[in-house]
């Protein structure tokens, strides 16, 4: 029997990290993510803002993501399993939801007589909050409606000030239009 060889010291390869994360098709709610799979890797975990408390599972590739919240930023991150251990994390990506409810643009008057004035703006098509008064006064009038919207019951040779805002149901209501 001869004598043992001298040790050779070698390492297993690593779990592949995915590569190429993104996020396509962001709504108000939900986001997509994508990214291309270096191994054979069949699940995944994603790690939303950091939060590696509460990583969500995956095992489709692309993934949505779902009940995110409006108007919000969030980073994301993700690794493969691989048997019973667990990848580098890919690189993130950070992404913004939709805003839940757009603020009307463009708000215009015309057609202005000695007593009324046309409204219109841009906007979702939703219900909508006009507000008016006098210049001078601290209080706004409040009605409801749609552009186009006939405003009448003014005064005349006065200054008036009108906004808009959007009324979202569930998602809310926008910003006052400027």
């Amino acid at each position: 029997v001869s004598a043992w060889s001298d040790p050779v010291t070698f390492s297993t390869v690593p779990c592949p990290t995915p590569m190429q994360l993104s996020v396509d098709n962001v709504t108000k709610h939900t986001a997509q993510l994508s990214w291309t799979e270096t191994g054979n890797a069949t699940s995944w975990q994603v790690c939303i803002n950091g939060d590696e408390e509460n990583l969500v599972t995956v095992g489709t590739n692309p993934r949505t993501l779902y009940n995110l919240d409006a108007g919000t930023e969030y980073t994301v991150k993700m690794r493969a399993q691989c048997g019973i251990g667990w990848s580098d994390w890919s690189n993130e990506v950070t992404f913004t939801t939709e805003v839940a409810c757009t603020t009307p643009t463009s708000l215009a008057v015309s057609n202005i007589t000695m007593n009324s004035a046309d409204l219109t703006w841009l906007g979702e098509n939703v219900t909508h909050y006009v507000q008016y008064k006098v210049s001078t006064d601290a209080d706004w009038i409040q009605l409801q409606g749609n552009s186009p919207y006939y405003l009448d019951g003014l005064q005349h040779d006065l200054t008036y000030n009108v906004r808009v805002m959007a009324n979202c149901g569930i998602d809310g209501t926008s910003d006052w239009s400027d």
